[in-house]
């Protein structure tokens, strides 16, 4: 019998950005806590020695924890870290007086570190800005003291929501954006409409770089670099009008929402990565099509651009998004699938807020279509696993704020005449595009699966990965008797120094059902064939 070892390892650092001098008004702090000279100092890729980047693993003992949580579906990643409360190589003080909200956290760590040889550091796990620190000390029941250091925060998407829009007298430029963001003044037709690509662009480049910018000049020059977030877009180009006070308040993260259909079509998070052919290391914006696949076919099911600011096509072998892991059965320590009608529905509506405002309402306009319904249907009564007479009539219903590409105008004042005419048509043509779309991202529902994974640590399966599980597969069948995909979009590696490491994956548009009664085990019946185990 084979015995498989793995070697795990990790590596933590703090990046000091609060280089404090104050505790409280002008009153100086003391030196007491600073580490000795020469302590701590972390080695960079080129192998110099950095005074403001502190290697925090050796405060990683038996008990300790740390987690790293990222889901394309949700506003920010999150980590956590239970550090060992101790005096430690030139440390005067605890942890807990060295750690500040806001300063930034790297985590690195792998499976198998010795993969990683050649390489000058572990693999990236997450970049993230501290958000709360806590000291527990306690006794134990064997009478011993317990001390740890918790310190939780989040990656970089946090200053999407730090930056806040509101529009209220004498409120500060970064508050309303209106000198700092012109898209939203209605100054002429050049602001009218926008390419959804250059609408994410002005929103980096010119809000929240800059406010990244800004905090590094509001620290001392001895503080830790921060990095600006680049972007990684590959939505082909739609049309996005930003008007003056149609989005009345909020954060950057809800305006980006708001206006770039994330959600039913698209997808938005903030990924870390290593330095690749996308570009240098750092954060990246990632604002993408949802990369589901047929459900037989696996081929996607709306088109993914070359991404328009690293130049990585998202087929390619250099994609850092959307690619597929595959493993074996015997890397899954539990695994849960389910399948329901809950999100079965038949009939399909995509909603228009800015056509509703600029032209007329979309159910009168579309009304007048009702000829487009073969071609163009609303009521799908055809397709098997959406059968009304089956599932009942079910209504999905979502929104869209953009528009196709060849809109030139929002429609908004405009006089009647061919231009508003054409730009009303091009918006009906949108809508159109964007419901048949919708059909054919959930006509399935009722045949994929969702459910939860516990496996054997990877540090290669993100976020917004496929996960592809090999049933069955052996040393003289790699593939095995069924091969099931299922789609990321939550995953946690947990991290226990001394102890395990493991890989939670939170996962929807599972194939396993469909695999199980399409795929051929050669005869051999699915239950049997996905119990082979690798020798």
């Amino acid at each position: 019998m084979q015995v498989n070892l793995r070697n795990p390892n990790i590596q933590v650092l703090l990046h000091k950005v609060v280089d404090r001098t104050t505790a409280a008004g002008s009153a100086p702090v003391t030196s007491t806590n600073a580490p000795t000279s020469g302590a701590n100092l972390s080695v960079t890729a080129s192998g110099s020695l950095t005074s403001n980047i502190y290697d925090l693993t050796p405060w990683l003992g038996e008990g300790s924890q740390v987690r790293v949580q990222k889901s394309v579906r949700e506003p920010a990643g999150a980590f956590s870290i239970s550090f060992a409360d101790k005096l430690d190589s030139g440390l005067k003080d605890t942890l807990y007086a060295l750690i500040e909200p806001m300063d930034l956290i790297e985590i690195r760590f792998a499976g198998d570190a010795w993969k990683y040889a050649g390489r000058a550091q572990l693999p990236i796990m997450m970049r993230g800005f501290v958000s709360d620190i806590e000291r527990r000390q306690s006794m134990g029941s064997d009478g011993k003291p317990r001390r740890t250091v918790e310190v939780v925060g989040h990656d970089y998407q946090k200053i999407l929501q730090l930056i806040q829009i509101f529009n209220i007298p004498t409120s500060p430029d970064s508050a309303d954006l209106i000198s700092s963001f012109p898209l939203f003044s209605k100054y002429g037709e050049a602001f009218n409409v926008q390419k959804s690509t250059a609408f994410v662009l002005a929103a980096f480049n010119s809000i929240v770089n800059p406010y990244i910018s800004n905090m590094q000049q509001a620290v001392s020059s001895s503080a830790a670099a921060l990095l600006e977030i680049a972007t990684d877009i590959q939505v082909p180009d739609a049309v996005v009008s930003v008007q003056l006070g149609a989005f009345n308040s909020g954060t950057v993260q809800q305006l980006l929402e708001e206006y770039l259909d994330i959600g039913p079509f698209n997808e938005f998070f903030v990924e870390d990565r290593d330095a690749g052919a996308w570009g240098p290391a750092g954060p990246y914006a990632v604002y993408r099509p949802v990369p589901f696949l047929d459900a037989t076919q696996r081929s996607p099911l709306q088109p993914v651009a070359g991404s328009v600011t690293t130049g990585v096509s998202p087929s390619g072998i250099f994609a850092p998004t959307a690619n597929c892991v595959t493993i074996k059965s015997d890397s899954i320590v539990s695994i849960s699938a389910r399948r329901n009608d809950a999100n079965v529905a038949n009939y399909y509506w995509v909603d228009a807020p800015r056509f509703s405002m600029n032209y007329d309402d979309p159910s009168k306009m579309m009304a007048n279509f009702s000829a487009l319904q073969d071609s163009s249907p609303y009521y799908v009564q055809d397709y098997g696993n959406v059968n009304p007479s089956l599932y009942g009539t079910r209504k999905l219903e979502v929104a869209t704020q953009q528009g196709g590409a060849s809109e030139t105008n929002s429609g908004n004042g405009t006089p009647a005449g061919d231009n508003r005419w054409k730009n009303q048509n091009s918006f009906l043509d949108w809508i159109t595009k964007r419901r048949n779309l919708l059909i054919q991202l959930n006509r399935d529902n009722v045949v994929l699966e969702s459910g939860s994974m516990h496996l054997k640590g990877n540090e290669n399966i993100k976020a917004g990965s496929y996960v592809q599980v090999n049933y069955g597969a052996t040393s003289n069948n790699a593939l095995g008797g069924i091969q099931s995909i299922h789609y990321a979009y939550s995953v946690t590696h947990v991290y226990e120094p001394f102890g395990n490491y493991f890989t939670e994956v939170e996962y929807d548009r599972g194939t396993n059902f469909i695999d199980r009664i399409t795929q051929s085990q050669g005869g051999v019946p699915a239950y049997y064939a996905e119990k082979l185990q690798p020798q």
